[in-house]
């Protein structure tokens, strides 16, 4: 008996995810396993965190918090005072692509079979460029240097 047909999440820490795993497996859990990761990259860290506390600092506000907010207002104002820190627990902010390509392969060594990066920047295309020219073929040497 299987406990699902898979697993599908979106990225947190390394050890939760680790949890989220063991948990699936644990209740019997045999399907494939896929994430979502959310990431900003850019050519500097000032820029990359930029870029994510500007499209994603409200969906780090979190629990108890989230809930106690009436207006779409009010959760502006509390993404504001969110640290960095706590931004990197929902996103990856980097610039660059050798720590996110070791960020993508731990995932990978949980178990998890399809990752979909999400750069949570408006403007796609320098993202595009990145992927094409650096993050694309950094992920397949890695896998190839693994045999992952």
């Amino acid at each position: 008996m299987t406990w699902a047909d898979g697993l599908i999440t979106v990225n947190a820490d390394l050890g939760s995810m680790t949890e989220i795993v063991s948990a699936y497996r644990g209740a019997g859990g045999r399907g494939p396993l896929a994430l979502q990761v959310h990431i900003s990259i850019a050519d500097t860290l000032g820029r990359a965190r930029d870029l994510a506390r500007a499209q994603w600092q409200n969906n780090s506000v979190g629990a108890p918090l989230d809930a106690n907010l009436a207006t779409p207002e009010e959760l502006d104002v509390a993404g504001r005072h969110i640290p960095d820190e706590k931004l990197a627990e929902t996103v990856i902010v980097t610039d660059s692509v050798d720590e996110l390509v070791v960020r993508l392969r731990e995932f990978e060594e949980l178990g998890f079979e399809r990752i979909y990066l999400h750069h949570v920047a408006r403007d796609q295309s320098p993202f595009l460029e990145l992927a094409e020219r650096d993050l694309l073929p950094a992920l397949h040497e890695a896998g190839a240097a693994t045999g992952c």
